[in-house]
């Protein structure tokens, strides 16, 4: 066969799973990744070095052992429920909340700031205030105001005790729990084609990634958020080799 000089340029539909108790998950994807990286593992030198005069300071042995498996890292802007809660280091779980009244909810308001209720996803329009003492009922717009779930005095009167009511709104939705799950076990499947050589299939499979989350995440940047993680590669029972790229003929 001639030798025929190509390179390599990947695009690719990028798929994760997560892994639990060894136990793979499904597939989510593809995702749109915008860096992923593996990296070799590195080596420690180690050398046996000649005191003999006439080869002094020069290399009898030399070997190079490995110190570090192999490492992975990947850059992605796919906010799925389970790739966001990845890029913050956490969890994810439902919530429900039912329409349900809440009826004297014991607050101080205060002309300096809002005061947050307890219930964050309120009916618009539901909540009513009045003083603790006497129950003088409070005018919205002329002695308290209103934002979302915080009210706040704008009349003397207001700045005092009182008694909030409103109804809670019927909402569902994820809450995402920063910080509380550093590890990360990921398998990887990427489905690729080599743009230099048009329609040659590429196939990237890797077993597991021990991931952790890395860098800051930019929440306001006026980008779109990306997740990073990155972590060791971890070679499986009954396999010699962490991951494997298979590229068709």
């Amino acid at each position: 066969m001639s030798f025929t000089d190509k390179g390599l340029l990947l695009a690719g539909d990028v798929y994760i799973a997560e892994i639990n108790n060894g136990v793979k998950g499904p597939l989510i994807g593809p995702i749109n990744v915008n860096e992923i990286t593996v990296t070799p593992p590195t080596t420690e030198e180690k050398s046996r070095i000649s005191k003999k005069r006439s080869t002094f300071g020069q290399a009898l042995d030399s070997v190079q052992l490995p110190k570090d498996p192999a490492k992975l890292s990947l850059k992605w802007d796919s906010m799925t429920k389970q790739l966001l809660a990845d890029a913050i280091a956490g969890k994810q779980v439902a919530f429900t909340q039912a329409e349900a009244p809440v009826v004297d909810e014991l607050v101080t308001l205060s002309k300096l700031g809002w005061v947050e209720l307890a219930t964050a996803f309120i009916k618009p329009g539901t909540i009513t205030v009045k003083l603790s003492a006497g129950g003088t009922a409070l005018v919205l717009d002329t002695d308290y105001q209103v934002n979302g779930n915080m009210v706040m005095a704008i009349s003397d009167q207001a700045a005092a005790a009182c008694k909030v009511s409103y109804t809670k709104a019927a909402v569902t939705g994820t809450t995402y729990t920063g910080t509380t799950e550093t590890l990360k076990p990921r398998y990887f499947l990427i489905d690729g084609e080599n743009l230099a050589n048009p329609g040659q299939r590429v196939r990237i499979t890797i077993d597991q990634a021990m991931l952790a989350a890395q860098g800051a995440l930019a929440l306001m940047s006026g980008e779109f958020m990306e997740g990073e993680l990155e972590g060791s590669l971890v070679t499986q029972p009954g396999k010699s080799e962490p991951y494997r790229m298979e590229i068709l003929n």
